[in-house]
This record gives structure tokens, sequence and C-alpha cells, in this order.
């Protein structure tokens, strides 16, 4: 990859109650930065690398109501709870906290990589509830979502 696939684990993600910007959780420990393929392949082969895509539901925030926040939590335990999985053993990749969001040129990196991250993932949900974009006041679904170019 371009940019360290980074993840949290799932506990992780649950505790903070909301998207927190990559930068944060660098910066207070909690992103596990997988710089190689080898150590992508170490972690997978001992847990779960849920891959999270959704639509930014704010012009400035992704999720400015935890519509998608809760939504992601929902997704990720009805795919543990299917696979007969508990949550110690899951790790996430969600854009705001995975991607940083400061740098144009690191950000740039990462979503270069994206498609290293989605295909290293154990599996890949998009979250796209039917809602409205805080901002624009548009609907956002799985239409809209798949109309995105990375989602293409």
């Amino acid at each position: 990859p371009r940019f360290p696939m980074a993840v949290l684990p799932l506990a992780t993600l649950r505790q903070l109650g909301k998207l927190i910007a990559y930068e944060t959780l660098r910066d207070t420990g909690q992103l596990i930065h997988l710089d190689t393929y080898e150590e992508v392949m170490t972690l997978r082969n001992r847990a779960w690398l849920l891959f999270m895509s959704h639509q930014w539901l704010g012009d400035a925030f992704p999720d400015p109501e935890n519509v998608h926040y809760d939504m992601i939590l929902t997704a990720a335990d009805k795919y543990l709870e299917s696979a007969g999985l508990e949550e110690s053993y899951c790790y996430v990749w969600v854009d705001y906290a995975s991607v940083p969001q400061s740098s144009e040129a690191t950000q740039q990196l990462a979503i270069d990589s994206i498609g290293f991250y989605t295909v290293m993932s154990s599996a890949f949900i998009a979250v796209v509830p039917r809602t409205t974009h805080c901002s624009s006041g548009k609907t956002c679904d799985f239409e809209t979502y798949r109309s995105r170019v990375w989602c293409r």
C-alpha cells in the first residue's frame, strides 16, 4: 500500500460514541497501523478486518447525527453474530478514522490504497440506510452511494 492500513478495534470504535478523525485517533494511540502486506495478513489471520463504506452525510463532518455510526456498529454486530465471532477479534476500517483528514498529500496516499484495503479486508460492508444529507437536505441511500466515484 502507498499508506498504512489504519484500523481500530471494534470495541474502541464503540467506546468513542461517534466517528472521530484519523489524526485524533492516531495522536491518542487508538489506531493500529499496518505498514506492510505481511502485517495486514498477520492481523487478518488472527482477527476479522471489516471495511466499512458509507456516504458522508455532512459537508464538513461525515456523520453529524450519528446515523451511520450507529449503523456501522449494528452492521458489525450482525456480521459477527452471523459468523459466530467475538468482538475482541474484530478490527474496523472506516474512512474518517482511517484516512488522514488534515493533509491532502497523505490523504491521497491513503485514497490510492483503498483498493488494497478492500481486498485485504475480511468483509466489505456498505452502510447505506435511507437518510438525509445534513447540509444539502438531499436524500442519501443506496442509489446515491453507488453513484459516488469510489463506489463504482
